[in-house]
C-alpha cells in the first residue's frame, strides 16, 4: 500500500513539473513603444504593454502597420502559447524634425529640448582682393590677405578662398554673410605698347661775323665785306674761324 501511494504521489509531481515550466510567465514578452497620436503631433509610450506577438498581426491591425510609431528591435522568443518571430524595429533611425526615433524612445517618447549653440561671431572681410596685372604676360599679383585666427586664406589656381574658421562666420559690407567667399583671377596677358623714340635734330651751322677786335689785327675793316665761315663740321669758336672777302 505504501509503495502505491509512493507512485501515485510520484507520478502527480511528476506531471505538475512540465506544465508549471510550460505556462511560466516569460517578462520579455511585452514591449515599450512610442505610439503615434492621432490627429496631434507626438507620441503617447505605451508602457510594456504590447505584447511583441502583437507587433507583427497578420491581420494588418498590429503597430507595425502605424506610420509613425516608433518600435524597438527585439528577438525571436515564445511565451504561453504564443509565438513571435525576431522584428528589426520600426522607425528608429528615420529623423522627426531633425531627431532620430531612436532617441526620442530612449527619452520616453518625447523629443529631448535642442539647446541652441551659441551662435557664430561675425568677422568682416574685404569685398574685393588688391591685385596688379600690368602689361606683359604671366605677371598677375595679387595680394592675398594673412590667414587669422577667424579666418584663412588661400590661393590655388587663380581662386582666393576665404573660409572661416570654426565658431565664426564671414560677412561682407555687414550684409552678405556666409562660411566662405571666393574670387577668381586670370592673367590678361595684354601686351605692352611700342615706345619708338624720334631723333633729336641737328641745329644747322650758321656764319658769324668777328668781333672788331679780331678784324683789326688783320687791317680791314667789317665794313670792307669779310665774312667770318665756320670750318666744316664745327661750331664757331675761336680758331676754327676764317675769313672770306664777299
Amino acid at each position: 500500500m505504501r509503495k502505491i501511494l509512493a507512485i501515485v504521489i510520484g507520478a502527480v509531481m511528476l506531471s505538475l513539473i512540465p506544465a508549471a515550466t510550460a505556462h511560466a510567465d516569460n517578462p520579455d514578452h511585452k514591449v515599450l513603444i512610442c505610439h503615434a497620436n492621432e490627429g496631434v503631433k507626438g507620441w503617447s509610450p505605451n508602457g510594456n504593454n504590447v505584447d511583441k506577438d502583437s507587433i507583427m498581426n497578420p491581420l494588418g491591425a498590429g503597430h507595425d502597420s502605424h506610420a509613425d510609431d516608433i518600435i524597438p528591435a527585439f528577438p525571436a522568443g515564445t511565451h504561453a502559447n504564443k509565438s513571435w518571430d525576431a522584428y528589426p524595429g520600426k522607425n528608429l533611425t528615420t529623423l522627426f524634425d531633425g531627431v532620430l526615433g531612436s532617441v526620442i524612445l530612449a527619452n520616453g517618447c518625447t523629443p529631448p529640448v535642442v539647446v541652441d549653440p551659441t551662435p557664430p561671431a561675425v568677422v568682416g572681410i574685404p569685398a574685393s582682393i588688391d591685385h596688379n596685372d600690368p602689361c606683359g604676360p604671366n605677371n598677375l599679383v595679387v595680394n592675398v590677405p594673412d590667414s587669422t585666427e577667424q579666418v584663412s586664406w588661400s590661393y590655388v589656381d587663380g581662386v582666393v578662398t576665404a573660409t572661416a574658421n570654426d565658431g565664426f562666420i564671414l560677412t561682407i559690407n555687414g550684409e552678405t554673410k556666409a562660411k566662405s567667399f571666393t574670387w577668381e583671377f586670370a592673367d590678361s596677358n595684354e601686351p605692352c605698347p611700342v615706345v619708338t623714340e624720334t631723333p633729336i635734330p641737328t641745329p644747322p651751322v650758321k656764319g658769324v661775323v668777328p668781333p672788331t677786335e679780331e678784324l683789326a689785327h688783320t687791317g680791314l675793316s667789317p665794313i670792307g665785306g669779310w665774312l667770318a665761315v665756320a670750318a666744316a663740321g664745327m661750331m664757331l669758336l675761336g680758331g676754327a674761324i676764317r675769313f672770306v672777302r664777299v
